[in-house]
């Protein structure tokens, strides 16, 4: 997208909310544009926000003289920057006008118009090459639960206690002392899995703790005043999983909430795990028992083996990058990778992504 000094700027949708971002893993901050109609955010640099604050203030003085918005133009916007000390190149703002028009940011206008038209005919295609491009990974929303969150949080939320959790560790350690006391008995268990019944008994257990996990998540969205507008079933190669949108979290300056909501499922699951392993050990054969032994073995390996690996996008990866204060760790990682692997195995010299 070529941009010149007179080129007019595409006009900002009104309903975008801008607001301060937290700091970032090298103690730089930033800002968010949040797009209620879409219910995704965008973090940008203070210089980023400080053209788009140009940039709308533009409009503004356009509108209030009975201007049509055409006389808000890029070489506008880099000269009122330039009278308050901010140095922002033609090309930069170019790249900008560019993130906003690709991702739907302003007010639709003839050439947006045509381009919607063709994404919506691309998008009707067959079965079949729908199923070729999505297989991967897509998303099936089912409920919209923030009302049952906000009703059902006053009676939860001491789940999330000191003495609770204190009384979840004390429990947990006694299960794993009867349980090795009983080890014999323990491993045998597993032998319950190999016929129809086991297996069935497993895919039961696994779909009450899942639930239990997105609504760990949920229920610590809500505890720290985030929307969680849909909760679903998302399909990685055709394998179901549970989730929740929980991106509101990116709304919150504390790492140490984000990184809360990030681990909410992992700890709810493996809470359910050891009170269940301490039930386990008291309970007498049977089928009650037999529950409790499926919720102490998955609830920690899946959490553990699955959940816990960042190199996929679960809950690992959200922690680790919160815990780094690197956003968009996946794609950046990849790009730097792609650059790393072209440069060592065909001695490309490339320029570093970032």
């Amino acid at each position: 997208m070529e941009i010149t000094a007179d080129s007019p700027l595409p006009q900002l949708r009104d309903e975008l909310q801008f607001m301060e971002a937290a700091v970032d893993g090298n103690g730089q901050s930033g800002f968010l544009i949040f797009d209620p109609v879409q219910h995704k955010y965008f973090r940008i640099g203070l210089i980023a926000a400080r053209a788009f604050g140009v940039w709308v203030e533009l409009f503004e003085t356009s509108d209030a003289a009975g201007g049509t918005g055409a006389d808000c133009t890029a070489g506008g916007v880099v000269e009122r920057l330039k009278q308050r000390g901010v140095l922002l190149k033609l090309d930069e703002l170019a790249a900008l006008v560019r993130f906003v028009v690709g991702n739907c940011l302003s007010v639709s206008g003839q050439g947006e118009a045509k381009r919607f038209i063709e994404s919506s005919n691309r998008a009707q295609q067959s079965l079949l090459m729908w199923g070729l491009h999505h297989y991967l990974f897509f998303k099936v929303p089912l409920l919209r639960p923030q009302r049952f969150l906000n009703a059902a949080f006053p009676f939860v939320r001491w789940l999330g206690s000191r003495v609770m959790i204190k009384t979840i560790i004390v429990l947990t350690l006694l299960g794993a002392f009867l349980a090795a006391r009983q080890s014999e008995v323990f491993l045998h268990s597993f032998g319950h899995f190999a016929n129809w019944q086991g297996a069935v008994s497993l895919v039961v257990t696994l779909v009450v703790l899942k639930t239990a996990h997105e609504l760990g998540h949920a229920f610590v969205a809500t505890r720290y005043k985030c929307q969680v507008p849909v909760m679903g079933v998302a399909f990685m190669v055709m394998l179901p999983m549970l989730y929740s949108e929980i991106s509101d979290a990116w709304r919150l300056q504390s790492r140490r909430q984000r990184l809360m909501i990030d681990g909410a499922g992992m700890m709810t699951e493996m809470a359910l795990g050891g009170i269940c392993l301490f039930l386990w050990a008291l309970l007498p054969d049977g089928p009650l028992r037999m529950a409790c032994f499926f919720v102490a073995t998955t609830g920690w390996i899946m959490s553990v083996m699955v959940n816990l690996s960042p190199f996929m996008r679960f809950d690992g990866y959200h922690i680790l990058a919160d815990s780094l204060g690197i956003h968009n760790l996946q794609p950046r990682g990849f790009a730097l990778g792609k650059w790393q692997l072209r440069k060592i195995l065909f001695g490309l010299r490339d320029d570093v992504p970032e």
